[in-house]
Formats: C-alpha cells, sequence, structure tokens
C-alpha cells in the first residue's frame, strides 16, 4: 500500500526520462531525453507561435523551430545543441516519421501524468 508523500519527496522528485532506441542503418542505439519542467515547457511554446499558414491549419506551435529546440533541451546522452538539432530535423536522410518519432517521444516525457479523457460527460 502506498504511503502519503513529504513535502521533500514530492520538491526533490527528479525529473522524468525516456530512453528510446533509434535505428541508424545497420546500428541501433539508444539515446536519453530528460524532461525540462511544466513552466519550461510552457514558455518554449509561446516562443514558438504557428505562423499564418500553419494557424490555418489548426497548429498551435510553429512545428520548424518548436521540435529542433525542444529536442536540444531535451536531449541528455547525446547531448545535441541547438544548431544539432536544428541540422538533424532538416537532415535529408532522415524521415518526417523518423522525426516526429524523437519529438513525440520529447513531448510524451513533458506532458505525461496529463489524463484528460477525451470523452468524458460534462
Amino acid at each position: 500500500m502506498a504511503k502519503f508523500a513529504t513535502a521533500e519527496q514530492l520538491l526533490t522528485k527528479p525529473a522524468r526520462t525516456k530512453e528510446q532506441v533509434l535505428s541508424l542503418g545497420d546500428a541501433e542505439v539508444k539515446v536519453k531525453l530528460r524532461a525540462i519542467g511544466s513552466k519550461a515547457y510552457d514558455d518554449l511554446l509561446a516562443e514558438h507561435p504557428p505562423t499564418k499558414a500553419q494557424k490555418a491549419e489548426q497548429a498551435t506551435y510553429n512545428m520548424d523551430t518548436f521540435a529542433p529546440e525542444l529536442l536540444s533541451m531535451c536531449m541528455v546522452d547525446p547531448a545535441l545543441t541547438l544548431i544539432q538539432c536544428q541540422d538533424l530535423w532538416t537532415n535529408p536522410e532522415w524521415s518526417r516519421g523518423e522525426l516526429l518519432d524523437l519529438f513525440f517521444s520529447a513531448v510524451e516525457i513533458n506532458n505525461k501524468g496529463l489524463n484528460v479523457p477525451s470523452n468524458a460527460p460534462a
């Protein structure tokens, strides 16, 4: 049976992490991502508003600027700079699906724990 948490446990909880296996041609490698915290994530979203065209498609952020910056903030092993993540995001050898898989892992660790029922009765 779970015990009640202490204030110290709540205030010193480590950031959520996730390891992901990537296929790089003939090799499989692991990367490790770490959540950046609620305020940092919200601030980052605000710094990357969608373009006019993206707004017309109901986007809430600019994927082409938000994704590389989020990855640069979340990648801890290997640690990648913003420039490296921008290069990765535009690298023609990476498919859109491969990039989105890595990006969605970063989004997931920053939003995990949010359980909003999609069809909850009012």
